[in-house]
């Protein structure tokens, strides 16, 4: 066979239109895989973002709860102090309630010598 004749040959052969639906099968089926996998991709980033949100989500009710502790535990400390200072007018404010207590049981125990001292 003559070298132009065979030009010809593969010129049909590539151009043939079952050569040319099978390119395109094969780019239609290669893109769906694409797209497939792609959307397998966006399934696992969207139930990690979900997973995150309601994380960040349960952090904020629970930094919620807890200023809502603290700001009951500063009202109770308060009124801790505000007891401590009336019962003992003496109390240094500067000091801790466990201090001020000790202060407390000091000048009971310093009265009661003094009462003691004073009946004999």
């Amino acid at each position: 066979s003559s070298p132009s004749k065979l030009k010809i040959s593969q010129s049909q052969t590539l151009n043939s239109p079952s050569k040319r639906t099978k390119d395109a099968d094969s780019v239609i089926q290669n893109s769906r895989t694409s797209l497939s996998e792609l959307q397998r991709k966006i399934q696992k980033l969207q139930a990690h973002l979900n997973e995150k949100v309601q994380h960040e989500s349960n952090l904020v009710k629970e930094n919620e709860s807890l200023k809502v502790e603290i700001g009951r535990l500063n009202k109770v400390l308060k009124a801790s102090k505000n007891t401590n200072m009336q019962e003992n007018p003496f109390a240094d404010k500067n000091q801790s309630v466990g201090e001020q207590q000790n202060l407390s049981v000091n000048d009971v125990k310093l009265k009661l010598k003094e009462e003691l001292m004073r009946s004999q």
